[in-house]
């Protein structure tokens, strides 16, 4: 298990420095990006194996979930789109959102009656989770609500880590703890898209007040990836059954290889 968790923070760490190449404009940053992301899923589906024998069928569930998150980041983060793609990111995020709601309430019966606040900050801290999920279900259905509703997990999020630091030793079934202590006991892997839904927001925040410069690849055309977005948004319609990105793509590709066989 902790070499899994050293393996993860790995992970991590090959994101953070394939966003900062791809910021610095060399191209191999998100092909670092999205090949972490894949090896993530790949470590997630390896649990599943595991937890199937033991017949943990919730765990199964949130680990397919994450892995299918991870997968769909990476292809994100590649630029890869196929059709449907918004509807799988869906089914994974509205998954993701019952079974940690489910958590959250099997975690707050466990603490006893002596120990409402740590209740209260763990129900905070999956609030927030399943806050940044719904914000991706938000992109996809309704575009305008996304932003709202990342910004108020965020909220949540900074109110658990400051509640959490301020409660100081709390008692919990008459044992002392702290609550990052019990979390990180508790959690289970839902600590993996905290960490990675506030690396996406310390991100967006310093990109949008232009602190941190854009991702950035020449290999894909800026009207390509604009199309993506608004493919991915729900605010494009299809033109005989094919997105104006589908299109853009094959033309640019035609026009590359007339380009290659002229050389």
């Amino acid at each position: 298990m902790r070499q899994r968790v050293v393996f993860h923070y790995f992970l991590y760490l090959a994101i953070i420095l394939g966003v900062f190449a791809s910021m610095a404009q060399n191209d191999y940053g998100l092909t670092l990006v999205s090949w972490a992301c894949y090896l993530f899923a790949g470590s997630l589906a390896i649990e599943v194996i595991k937890y199937f024998k033991n017949k943990a069928w919730h765990k199964m569930i949130e680990l397919i979930g994450l892995a299918t998150l991870f997968v769909l980041f990476g292809l994100r983060a590649a630029y890869i789109y196929f059709a449907n793609i918004e509807w799988m990111l869906l089914i994974a995020c509205t998954t993701l959102v019952i079974v940690y709601a489910v958590h959250a309430i099997e975690k707050s019966k466990k603490i006893g009656i002596d120990s409402s606040r740590l209740r209260m900050l763990i129900l905070t801290y999956y609030a927030s989770i399943s806050a940044y999920l719904l914000s991706i279900v938000g992109a996809i259905l309704f575009p305008e609500l996304s932003e709202p509703i990342g910004m108020m997990a965020t909220a949540l999020l900074v109110l658990f880590i400051i509640g959490s630091y301020l409660s100081g030793k709390l008692l919990v079934n008459g044992v002392e703890t702290e609550a990052f202590i019990y979390l990180k006991k508790q959690s289970g892997h839902s600590i993996i898209l905290i960490v990675g839904f506030s690396l996406i927001t310390f991100y967006s925040g310093l990109s949008m007040i232009g602190f941190l410069p854009p991702l950035y690849t020449n290999k894909i055309p800026k009207t390509y990836i604009e199309l993506i977005n608004k493919a991915e948004t729900g605010k494009e319609i299809t033109i005989d059954g094919f997105y104006k990105h589908e299109l853009y793509k094959k033309a640019y590709d035609d026009f590359i290889k007339k380009m290659e066989e002229q050389k």
